[in-house]
């Protein structure tokens, strides 16, 4: 797979792989860690059948690993960065209802 075809350091809060109506993407999680003031952050893997259907999430504590594991398990789908990377309907931030 070629370097600019994957997703980063530099990219991964707006690029993603799609195929067949699903899209992989990585997000930041942010859990309460029982003391109440401090949270546990973490990088969701997510796997989405269309924009909002959950289908498989998988969390990972450093950044390089879930970028690892993003390229290798769905670098053969198609890439997209940048605005292209919006939902599969087209749909992207400017068209939630709380804004």
């Amino acid at each position: 797979m070629a370097e600019n075809y994957k997703i980063h350091q530099a990219n991964w809060p707006y690029a993603n792989f799609q195929q067949n109506g699903k899209k992989a993407f990585l997000s930041l999680v942010a859990e309460p860690n029982g003391s109440g003031e401090a949270v546990n952050v973490s990088y969701g893997l997510t796997v989405t059948e269309g924009d909002y259907l959950e289908l498989f999430q998988e969390d990972f504590t450093s950044l390089d690993c879930a970028l690892e594991e993003i390229n290798q398990r769905y670098g053969d789908w198609r890439f997209y960065e940048g605005d292209k990377a919006q939902g599969l309907s087209g749909d992207g931030c400017e068209s939630c209802s709380a804004h």
